[in-house]
């Protein structure tokens, strides 16, 4: 099976024969919409809805501020004992969106004291949840409040930023809306992340993308002027990658 990486270069080198010598046909280029549109890949975009109470029960809802989920044995995610990790949004896995299956629920807190280093995050995953062992832990008071915003999902198609050239970017992105993906900027569950200055993709490809979180005004996130933060799963180890981009 042909690596995506392959396809990047098949489809650069095909643009690139566009732009230069106007050699390609529009055969070519339809055999070129089969190559791009083999990369897309589902996803699912995250829809912050803000309301104006917090109900009782957010703990056991996928949303935005509000309390998180914790069980019986549990304290409030810490790694070094002084970090004042926020809560700023968990999802539960209800099985059609983009999750790993082994996910049952994820949570991101994220220190805005240590802004913007990469150990600023921490990234919480249950792979079993027990509701009825579940707790509350008020917040600490330090602890900023949030808007608190219920979530929607959309289900989407998601294709890679490849690095090209003006003239052949311009073909790139044609065949793109002709195959009704957009590049816009968003909050989503798996798929291609989006590439902010530069690429944001961990050279390790068993790493793919588990999440990235726009800046989201209903949410009250902003990450600096115009930023993006990702997380990177590995389903093998298991392990996460936490990113973040900003301009």
């Amino acid at each position: 099976m042909q690596s995506n990486k392959n396809k990047y270069v098949e489809i650069v080198n095909e643009l690139k024969q566009f732009t230069y010598d106007r050699s390609i046909n529009a055969k070519n280029l339809k055999d070129l919409g089969y190559i791009v549109k083999s990369l897309i890949k589902d996803a699912t975009e995250i829809v912050p809805k803000r309301k104006k109470n917090i109900p009782e029960d957010s703990h056991l809802k996928s949303h935005f501020g509000g309390q998180p989920y914790f069980e019986k044995g549990e304290q409030w995610p810490t790694k070094n004992g002084s970090d004042n990790f926020e809560f700023i949004f968990q999802i539960f896995n209800t099985g059609n969106i983009n999750l790993p299956e082994n996910i049952k629920l994820i949570q991101f807190y994220y220190d805005f004291e240590n802004y913007p280093y990469d150990e600023s995050a921490f990234i919480k995953i249950y792979e079993q949840i027990n509701v009825a062992n579940n707790i509350v832990i008020k917040k600490p008071e330090w602890h900023s409040e949030k808007n608190y915003c219920e979530i929607e999902y959309v289900a989407k198609k998601s294709l890679p930023d490849i690095d090209l050239g003006i003239d052949e970017a311009t073909i790139y992105y044609q065949i793109v809306k002709n195959l009704n993906v957009d590049f816009n900027f968003c909050s989503q569950l798996g798929g291609y992340p989006k590439k902010l200055q530069t690429e944001a993709s961990p050279k390790n490809k068993d790493f793919q993308l588990l999440f990235q979180i726009d800046s989201e005004s209903e949410a009250g996130l902003m990450w600096s002027d115009c930023g993006l933060v990702y997380a990177f799963y590995n389903k093998k180890t298991k392990e996460t990658i936490f990113d973040i981009r900003f301009c």
